[in-house]
């Protein structure tokens, strides 16, 4: 008893949507990996040019009152 030809086309279009699913995932992960390399390397950049001084003041900072 043999499968169907709607059956056939029916795990074709299941087996395309997997490999289309995991071409995104890849895609994603790269660009993911690469926002986080630019990010790390801006504050890597941003804090080797702090001003050298007493650090964060907390009696300055009035956002959380």
């Amino acid at each position: 008893m043999g499968a169907s030809s709607a059956q056939y086309a029916r795990i074709d279009e299941q087996v395309a949507n997997a490999r289309r699913n995991v071409c995104m995932f890849l895609v994603q992960g790269t660009i993911y990996h690469r926002l986080g390399t630019l990010l790390v390397a801006q504050l890597v950049e941003a804090l080797r040019y702090k001003p050298e001084g007493r650090g964060f003041d907390s009696r300055r900072c009035h956002c959380f009152y």
